[in-house]
């Protein structure tokens, strides 16, 4: 009776959890392939970053925000994190500064992005490490 008990515990305790799932950081359960855009980077980057824009479509002349989450499989994160966008053929940047929130050690809301022209514009996130800084990014044509 006590070995039918000890075993009952032990398939109930099975049901409630998977201990890989439990032990997962919330940094890696954030950065799920395919929920973002993954921005280009350079060779040696140790972390991948993904972009979420809110809306999906970048508005002309219009403020819209953005998520930025840095991926990592050591869950080691840059010290510090900026996002700039600038539009390479006309060789300037924004009118405004957006504004950036830290929301944990790899996420960041960006606020206040403002496209105030058409064509072609990169956003830039710069990723400061310990010794290296590494530079993320994506091109979007703004109509």
């Amino acid at each position: 009776m006590i070995r039918l008990a000890t075993l009952l515990l032990l398939v109930a305790g099975l049901c409630t959890g998977h201990p890989a799932v439990a032990d997962e950081t919330p940094a890696q359960k954030k950065c799920v392939p395919g929920t973002g855009i993954e921005m280009s980077s350079t060779g040696d980057a140790p972390w991948t970053v993904q972009l979420q824009l809110s809306p999906d479509d970048v508005p002309l002349n219009a403020p819209f925000a953005a998520k930025v989450t840095i991926c990592s499989q050591l869950n080691q994160y840059p010290a510090k994190l900026a996002m700039d966008a600038t539009m390479p053929a006309h060789k300037h940047g924004m009118n405004y500064q957006p504004s950036m929130e830290k929301i944990d050690d790899n996420q960041y809301s960006v606020n206040n992005i403002l496209f105030h022209m058409p064509g072609i514009w990169r956003f830039e996130v710069t990723a400061y490490g310990k010794d290296k800084t590494h530079r993320y990014t994506y091109e979007v044509n703004v109509k």
